[in-house]
């Protein structure tokens, strides 16, 4: 059977063990609500003042406000606090295409370090592999993939599942920027084959026709635009090379310092995941800009699979959770471990542990207690 410490040190992760309150425990998985470079809320803002003559004290919070209007470039603001902004600005001002008004009103160059490179890249196909790289710098809540198949091509954006929820706007100014950048900087008046949103899109049909200039699958399983691969190849002259690779090697630098231990990586997202319910091999990948076989392939390399990880971090953090005062409801772990029945934790309890949460509950206390991790076995 199974212990908590076998289970915890798979991955090559080091064990926690058990203490009076499971804080550590906790602390060791828990993921950093994710952060977005300021300059997307900064330049919101001023659309909303400057195209739709509104006041935004009228409608958002004073301290983000605040915030937004005193910050520096490379500043960052929570990417959650972000995406109501977009929802609430929308609801408010009656502008159901608010994100798409956005898209087509902002500079793209005005959008943070890592959207001021694209002019530098000098092969589309380029761009879109330095979008994969450094997107998540510019808004930690976001990944972006290329996906090549055959005589077709796909970008494909992912949001934090925790996030999508009033995201709307927020991701269709995503996917029409998206298509922004490639009209501006490689094929004027660009057409791509569609465009695929996770919901049903709030602007109207014509209003997304105007923007995108193709058919939008509404609620389909992933927000992408498929276009031509043959598109990937255009080139065009790059007016400041030298500025560019100094642009690019300061975002290689951020990028560098971001976590690079995969398995680490994984459980916190794994643990990030669960809370909404979408702890999956294809939601883990995709949160990590891969695909779910690259992402088992790596695992692989490393010993495991996703399979193990994902059963360390429910038991680390059914530890930490059983570790604390009795007064703690066992059904309330149903929630931190991703299961939408309080049975199905009876169970994992079982097949995890050989206990029940409440036997579990008092081995945990004696072996705190007597300082003998030993005894969880």
């Amino acid at each position: 059977m199974a212990t908590a410490q076998s289970l915890a040190t798979q991955g090559g992760s080091r064990p926690i063990m058990a203490d009076a309150t499971g804080a550590a425990a906790l602390a060791a998985f828990a993921r950093p609500a994710p952060l977005a470079d300021v300059a997307v809320g900064r330049e919101l803002i001023r659309m909303v003042e400057q195209r739709l003559g509104r006041d935004p004290a009228r409608i958002l919070d004073a301290t983000d406000l605040a915030m937004l209007r005193r910050a520096r470039p490379g500043d960052q603001i929570g990417s959650q606090t972000l995406i109501e902004m977009f929802d609430r600005l929308a609801q408010n001002t009656f502008h159901f295409d608010l994100g798409l008004q956005f898209a087509e009103w902002v500079r793209i160059s005005d959008l943070g370090y890592v959207a001021h490179s694209w002019e530098h890249y000098a092969v589309l196909e380029d761009l879109f592999r330095a979008a994969a790289r450094f997107i998540p710098i510019e808004n930690a809540a976001l990944t972006f993939r290329l996906e090549r198949v055959g005589e077709e091509a796909r970008a494909v954006y992912t949001l934090d599942p925790a996030l999508r929820r009033g995201a709307e706007q927020f991701m269709e100014t995503v996917m029409a920027l998206g298509i922004k950048v490639v009209r501006e900087l490689f094929i004027p008046g660009w057409v791509p084959l569609d465009v695929e949103f996770r919901h049903a899109p709030q602007a109207s049909r014509h209003r997304l026709f105007e923007c995108f200039r193709c058919p939008v699958i509404p609620s389909g399983l992933e927000y992408a635009i498929r276009f031509r691969a043959s598109d990937l190849r255009i080139r065009r002259n790059v007016h400041d090379g030298v500025l560019g690779a100094l642009i690019e090697s300061f975002l290689e630098q951020r990028a560098t310092a971001m976590p690079t231990d995969l398995c680490a990586e994984v459980k916190r997202t794994i643990s990030w995941l669960l809370r909404s319910g979408h702890a999956t091999l294809n939601e883990t990948a995709a949160m990590l800009a891969m695909g779910p076989r690259t992402l088992q392939r790596k695992l692989k390399g490393n010993g495991t699979d996703f399979a193990t990880l994902l059963a360390a971090v429910r038991a680390e953090i059914a530890v930490a959770y059983l570790s604390r005062d009795e007064s703690q409801p066992i059904g309330q772990l149903a929630i931190l471990l991703g299961y939408s029945e309080p049975s199905a934790v009876s169970r994992f309890l079982r097949e995890t542990f050989g206990h029940d949460g409440r036997v579990l509950r008092q081995r945990l206390s004696t072996a705190a207690g007597h300082d003998r991790p030993d005894l969880l076995s």
